[in-house]
C-alpha cells in the first residue's frame, strides 16, 4: 500500500508542479469584527476591512490572461414556513447582502513565468448581519478569484470569511443591566436583576433576586426554589396568513432549593455569580442582528434571539402569630401569574440578551496599517509587479510594500 501511496502523491505533485496558473489567497484572519451590538450602535461604528493578498504563481513561461478579479460576497439563505393541508413546507430564498470587486488587468493580457503578489481591501459596513448556518436560514461570506483566461471557463477559488459582532468600545449595552421589579399577588415585593446585556459562551454573568414580606398583612409567600435557564429561539419567515415558524431551545445553568425561613417575615435576597458553559446540549448560534422596513417594523428574515429565564418557585401562606397555614385557597383568583411546566404560583423574569460569538472581543484594532506604513523586513521585502496595471474600486494603494501580516 505504501509504494501505491507514494505514486499517488507524486502524481500529486506533478499535477501541481505542471498548473498553468495556481493561486492563493492569505488574509491575516479569516474573522472580521463587526463593531456594535444593538442598532444605534452599528450606526455609529466605524467601517471594519478586509485585508490580504492574492499570490499568483505562473507555472509556464507565459499564460494568457485578460484580469484577476477579487470579489467579497455575502449571501443569505431565508427559508420560509408554509403550511398545507397534513404537511409543512419549507422553501429556501436565497439572496445577496453584498457583492464588491476589484479588478486587476494584465498589460497586454499576457502575463509571464513567476510569482505575482496582489493586494486587496474592502470596507466592511458594520451593519451587515453576522455570519450563522441553522436549519432554517443562513448567513455566509467569502472571498472570490477569478482568473479571465482567454477561451476559458475556470472556477473561481472561494476563501470562507466569518464576521463575528463585537461590543462598541465602551459599549453602554455591554455595560447595561436588565431587570424588574413587581409585587407577587400584590402582597409581596420583588426584585429581580440580571447584571449585563451582553453574553458570551463560557463567559459569567451575574443575578440578583430579593423578594420584601409585607409585616402589616398576614399573607405572604416562601421561596421554595431558583432556576436559571440560558433559552435560544429561531424564528424563519412565514407566507401569509401562517404564523412564523419557531424552534426553542433551553438549558437549565443553575438551580437551588430552599427550606422555609424561621421568621416569614425575612426578606429573601440571592446573588450568585452563573457562568454560561463553552458547549450546551444544543447548537448554539449567536444572535442576528436584522433590518427593519421604512416603517420601523422587522424584515422577514431569519431570526436568532436569546434569553435568561429566571423562575422563582413560591409557596403561597397564610400567617399566624406562631405558624404557617398551608393549602390555603389562592389569594387572588383573578390575578394571572406566569408559569413555566405547569408549575402554579411561580414568578418567572424573562431578560432578553445578547449572545456574541465567543470569539468577539472588544479590542479588536479594525484598520491595519496602510501599506504606505509597513517598513521592509525580514518578511516585507518590496514587490515587483511584472506586467500587471491594477485597479481597485476602493481607493488607491500602495503596491510598493504587502501588507505586515502577510508572512
Amino acid at each position: 500500500m505504501k509504494p501505491v501511496k507514494a505514486v499517488i502523491t507524486a502524481l500529486k505533485r506533478l499535477a501541481m508542479i505542471w498548473q498553468p496558473v495556481s493561486v492563493r489567497v492569505v488574509v491575516k484572519d479569516t474573522n472580521v469584527v463587526l463593531k456594535g451590538v444593538n442598532t444605534s450602535e452599528r450606526n455609529e461604528a466605524p467601517m471594519s476591512y478586509l485585508r490580504g493578498v492574492v499570490s499568483v504563481k505562473v507555472n509556464r513561461s507565459s499564460v494568457s490572461l485578460k484580469e484577476i478579479n477579487v470579489k467579497f460576497i455575502g449571501e443569505r439563505v431565508d427559508v420560509v414556513f408554509s403550511r398545507e393541508i397534513n404537511r409543512r413546507l419549507f422553501t429556501d430564498v436565497r439572496n445577496k447582502i453584498v457583492d464588491e470587486m476589484c479588478s486587476y488587468t494584465v498589460e497586454g493580457h499576457r502575463l509571464l513565468k513567476g510569482t505575482y503578489t496582489i493586494p486587496f481591501q474592502f470596507m466592511v459596513d458594520p451593519t451587515l448581519p453576522e455570519t450563522v448556518n441553522t436549519s432554517l436560514g443562513s448567513r455566509n461570506y467569502r472571498i472570490e478569484v477569478h482568473m479571465d483566461k482567454q477561451n476559458s471557463n475556470n472556477s473561481p477559488l472561494k476563501t470562507p470569511i466569518t464576521m463575528i459582532r463585537a461590543p462598541l468600545d465602551r459599549s453602554l449595552v455591554a455595560n447595561d443591566c436588565v431587570g424588574a421589579i413587581g409585587s407577587w399577588h400584590s402582597v409581596m415585593p420583588y426584585s429581580v436583576l440580571v447584571s449585563s446585556r451582553v453574553c458570551q459562551l463560557g463567559k459569567p454573568f451575574d443575578i440578583s433576586v430579593e423578594t420584601q414580606p409585607n409585616p402589616m398583612i398576614n399573607c405572604s409567600g416562601v421561596v421554595k426554589s431558583v432556576r436559571v435557564l440560558f433559552v435560544q429561539k429561531i424564528k424563519c419567515p412565514s407566507s401569509a396568513p401562517t404564523e412564523p415558524y419557531t424552534l426553542f431551545n433551553r438549558q437549565t445553568l443553575w438551580m437551588k432549593s430552599y427550606g422555609s425561613p424561621k421568621d416569614p417575615y425575612d426578606p429573601f435576597r440571592l446573588e450568585t455569580t452563573i457562568k454560561i458553559p463553552q458547549t450546551l446540549n444544543f447548537d448554539v448560534f449567536p444572535y442576528t442582528s436584522n433590518g427593519e422596513n421604512e416603517d420601523g417594523s422587522p424584515t422577514p428574515e431569519l431570526r436568532i434571539s436569546h434569553y435568561i429565564y429566571i423562575q422563582i418557585s413560591m409557596h403561597p401562606i397564610f400567617i399566624t402569630e406562631d405558624e404557617f397555614i398551608d393549602d390555603q385557597p389562592p389569594l387572588d383568583e383573578k390575578i394571572q401569574i406566569h408559569t413555566w411546566d405547569d408549575v402554579k404560583d411561580d414568578l418567572v423574569f424573562k431578560a432578553p440578551v445578547f449572545l456574541l460569538h465567543r470569539d468577539a472581543t472588544e479590542e479588536h484594532n479594525l484598520a491595519p496599517p496602510s501599506y504606505s506604513q509597513v517598513k521592509p523586513g525580514k518578511h516585507n521585502k518590496p514587490l515587483k509587479f511584472k506586467s500587471l496595471a491594477w485597479i481597485c474600486s476602493d481607493g488607491v494603494y500602495d503596491d510598493s510594500r504587502p501588507p505586515k501580516y502577510v508572512r
